[in-house]
């Protein structure tokens, strides 16, 4: 048995159990753990297997999740952002009006709002297909 499969069943449900005190969401806890595991599973037949791989392994999900919250709170708030900024611009029917460079503000913050939606959908999609690899 190699030492990830060999540490997954050990120390999955301790680790899981660990990020959902610290984290206080089962799920992001589970895609955090899992992930470890796929990166645990790309680097140890590598650069060996730690000294302690249950603590690394609960570390490198911690930093996971930290690093996926950190992503999500930045996203909502580019989101916001770009919402605002398409808000003060002028409605559309008086675009003819509008100056040349508040057209081309509008189109760029459009394809900024867009570019944002599909990267919550491929974010979602992941965290789908994380979840359905259990």
């Amino acid at each position: 048995m190699s030492d990830v499969a060999h540490v997954f069943r050990e120390e999955w449900g301790r680790a899981v159990s660990i990020l959902i005190r610290a984290l206080g969401d089962f799920e992001l806890a589970e895609d955090a753990v899992q992930d470890a595991f796929a990166t645990a599973v790309e680097r140890w037949p590598r650069e060996g297997t730690p000294r302690n791989p249950g603590a690394w392994i609960v570390a490198t999900a911690r930093n996971r999740a930290i690093d996926r919250i950190r992503r999500e709170r930045t996203l909502a708030r580019k989101r916001e952002e770009l919402v605002a900024a398409l808000e003060r611009l002028p409605a559309e029917d008086e675009e003819d009006e509008a100056p040349e460079a508040e057209q081309r503000g509008r189109a760029s913050a459009h394809r900024h709002l867009q570019r944002i939606d599909s990267t919550e959908r491929c974010v979602r999609k992941s965290a789908n297909t994380i979840t359905l690899a259990k």
